[in-house]
């Protein structure tokens, strides 16, 4: 049922929707965009790859990528850069806007398809997300949510800013914690306020003074 209205969405609302906001000479090009691009939520955004698999140059790509935010359906966040001695990654990541679709794209059509595939952690990391996300839009200050990784391969899911403060998270679809999970924070930890592992177990577990692993159903 999932499967048929996700077919229906795809086809009824988000092709209607790019054709009334912007000039779509190939709407199949744009659709293969669509779903090649759902194999990089959670991922940088090589561009370089992307239009090359698309079959599409990089102004039609910037085109297509832009469009796609304006109706909704992806976000780009950029890396989290600070003059603290270390060389950051500059491509941007990209999320979709909802994992059900993620999923769709994927040909995930059920729950033994999703915690057999390849990419359980990307939606699963792409759901975290937007509910993070939704957090920020309700938030009373300026907030903005990027990624942080560096040229040797230390990498943080998501560095929120809220106001002059950082918060790192990390995700992790396993049910148990060590301190390993928070080394790439605490090479940051003068920098943040708190780093966070969210997971999949039931309790919140002190890793120190400011790092914390939470369980992911605490989000809600």
């Amino acid at each position: 049922m999932h499967y048929i209205w996700f077919s229906s969405y795809v086809s009824t609302y988000i092709e209607k929707d790019v054709m009334e906001v912007g000039e779509i000479r190939n709407i199949d090009k744009f659709l293969s965009l669509l779903n090649i691009l759902a194999s990089y939520s959670g991922n940088l955004l090589n561009k370089t790859k992307l239009s090359q698999s698309a079959g599409i140059d990089h102004k039609t790509l910037d085109h297509y990528l832009n469009l796609l935010q304006l109706v909704y359906q992806i976000t780009i966040i950029r890396p989290f850069s600070k003059n603290i001695g270390k060389r950051f990654i500059k491509s941007p990541k990209v999320y979709f806007n909802d994992s059900g679709l993620l999923s769709y794209l994927l040909g995930i059509t059920s729950t033994e398809d999703l915690k057999g595939s390849l990419y359980f952690r990307n939606i699963f990391e792409t759901f975290i997300f937007n509910e993070l996300l939704k957090h920020t839009k309700y938030s009373l200050y300026p907030t903005e949510i990027f990624f942080y990784g560096t040229t040797d391969k230390k990498e943080i899911d998501f560095i929120i800013q809220y106001k002059n403060r950082f918060v790192a998270i990390e995700v992790k679809t396993s049910s148990t914690i060590s301190e390993k999970d928070f080394s790439a924070m605490k090479e940051i930890k003068d920098l943040i306020k708190y780093g966070i592992v969210l997971y999949n177990g039931d309790k919140v577990l002190p890793f120190g003074d400011k790092f914390f692993a939470v369980p992911v159903v605490n989000l809600f």
